[in-house]
């Protein structure tokens, strides 16, 4: 049997010219659908069928948890490794000891806003949401040049030699502030370095691949 597609709203106009909307129960309608956007940016299909005891997401987007907008909190991102953890970028340590939230993580300690602080490089990133006023692209200069002037700039906390979409090219993208919304790619074909400013006395002691903190947390639906 093909469903019927009824409409479950009808517009009614009111003396203030002000539009209302009243529900509609459509008549031998198979099943009712609707699409549902939560306030955490979660797309879902929903699907309501009489006597079937209630209603079923049939799809949502992002489908991944990794995907979800910052999932993991500030300076920290999602790790894609089978246990699929939330980890704090190198220099960082976990916010809060709450397992249930990403709260994010904030710096050990401060930078020296000099030759002494140095960068540890994350390899298929997703980069960092990009802010009008703490974001700054400069398509003149290469990687070396972009990599002196974030650690002469005491507010940049990252950089990277980003390629541009559609074709535009490479250009050097620095943040000034806190970064968030990022995930690592499994397929080396996917994301971009990124280059995350350090202290001195963490240059060492981050040297070393997966030295840095893990936290895991609960991504619920």
């Amino acid at each position: 049997m093909e469903p019927r597609y009824t409409s479950i709203y009808t517009t009614t106009y009111n003396s203030s010219e002000e539009i209302t909307y009243s529900l509609r129960v459509g008549i031998n309608a198979s099943y009712f659908a609707a699409l549902k956007l939560s306030y955490d940016g979660v797309l879902r299909w929903l699907i309501w069928t009489p006597g079937a005891g209630g209603v079923k997401a049939q799809w949502e987007l992002p489908g991944c948890p990794c995907d979800k907008y910052e999932a993991c909190g500030p300076n920290s991102y999602y790790f894609m490794n089978p246990l699929q953890t939330c980890k704090c970028l190198p220099g960082f340590r976990q916010q809060r000891e709450t397992p249930n939230a990403p709260h994010g993580c904030v710096r050990e300690s401060r930078l020296s806003c000099g030759i002494d602080d140095g960068f540890h490089r994350l390899r298929n990133m997703k980069l960092p949401q990009l802010y009008l006023y703490e974001t700054i692209l400069n398509m003149t200069l290469g990687s070396e040049e972009c990599e002196e002037r974030c650690l002469s700039y005491c507010n940049c906390t990252a950089f990277a030699n980003a390629e541009m979409p559609n074709g535009a090219g490479s250009g050097c993208l620095m943040w000034t502030g806190d970064l968030i919304d990022l995930r690592t790619y499994t397929n080396d074909h996917q994301g971009q370095d990124l280059h995350v400013k350090v202290s001195a006395a963490h240059i060492r002691e981050f040297s070393l691949p997966f030295s840095y903190p893990i936290f895991t947390i609960e991504l619920r639906p």
